[in-house]
């Protein structure tokens, strides 16, 4: 029973910290489109932030052994079923 509670309290922490993330991006956006001045530049830069920072976590997660590096093949396979 108390595994169940800690995972339940776990949903509501990551739920939590979900919502103040959209808040904050939200803030972040703002700031960036009044400071640059145009739409199209303020999403690029964001998602270029966006995927900079998620290269660098899955560059530590492989590093220290979290996520294994994928193979050529499944790579290989993953570019034909987008094709």
């Amino acid at each position: 029973m108390k595994t169940a509670s800690f995972i339940n309290m776990c949903y509501y922490l990551l739920a939590l910290i979900s919502g103040a993330a959209v808040t904050t991006q939200v803030g972040i956006n703002g700031k960036l489109l009044v400071n640059i001045g145009g739409p199209i530049l303020t999403s690029f830069i964001s998602f270029l932030v966006g995927t900079i920072v998620l290269a660098i976590a899955y560059i530590l997660a492989v590093y220290y052994g979290l996520e294994p590096i994928p193979t050529f093949n499944a790579m290989l396979s993953l570019t034909i079923l987008v094709s």
